[in-house]
């Protein structure tokens, strides 16, 4: 997994495997308290100045693997979160609530989501900066040959009537944890993010 462009740099790289989800309720599948540290992003202006971070893009891709003998409705969803493990920050891009995931005891996933900043508010009460996202999830069997059903599904930020949405945020603290949420209609056999990377797009 490598990011599309070449003038960037990466900023994360999950060292190791998320928990195993076996469950359908909502759970952080990347990396956490118990299967190593969240990832927290550093505050924005630490990687461009807010007089030159519009313009500038924020890469995000993920992958791991899945065993659900049927096929079920999955959520997929990027939190900021204030809280390590817990849903009370932004969410950043999610796919709807009923993209299923197709039947593999060997399935595989992957999404890949851009943030793009196009425009900084500074103040004494806030300094925000918006971000329209937009990317795609991918699952399916993997490393089958002679299986290649697989399923893609839009995440992004909300849009309504054709007019788009950004999400907000903040600049100069540190945004919170950036972490993987995954929701499934009945619980799977087994669901893990082995991959997790975040890159600084100039």
């Amino acid at each position: 997994m490598s990011s599309l462009w070449s003038n960037c740099e990466l900023i994360y790289c999950m060292p190791s495997a998320g928990p195993s989800k076996t469950t359908n309720t909502a759970s952080v599948v990347s990396a956490n308290g118990t299967t190593g540290t969240a990832f927290q992003m550093p505050a924005l202006n630490s990687i461009w100045p807010i007089s030159g971070m519009i313009g500038k893009a924020i890469n995000v891709q993920a992958a791991g693997i899945y065993d659900s003998g049927t096929a079920y409705a999955v959520t997929t969803a990027l939190y900021l979160d204030t809280t390590q493990g817990t849903e009370t920050g932004t969410l950043v891009a999610a796919t709807g609530a009923a993209s299923t995931w197709p039947a593999a005891a060997a399935g595989g996933w992957y999404f890949n989501v851009t943030l793009t900043c196009v425009g900084t508010s500074i103040s004494s009460n806030a300094d925000t900066s918006a971000w329209y996202v937009t990317g795609n999830l991918m699952a399916g069997a993997a490393n089958n040959a002679a299986t290649t059903t697989a399923s893609a599904f839009m995440m992004g930020s909300p849009s309504s009537s054709g007019a788009a949405s950004t999400v907000a945020l903040p600049t100069q603290a540190s945004i919170g944890y950036l972490e993987i949420w995954s929701t499934w209609a009945t619980a799977p056999t087994a669901q893990v993010c082995t991959q997790f990377l975040v890159f600084a797009e100039n």
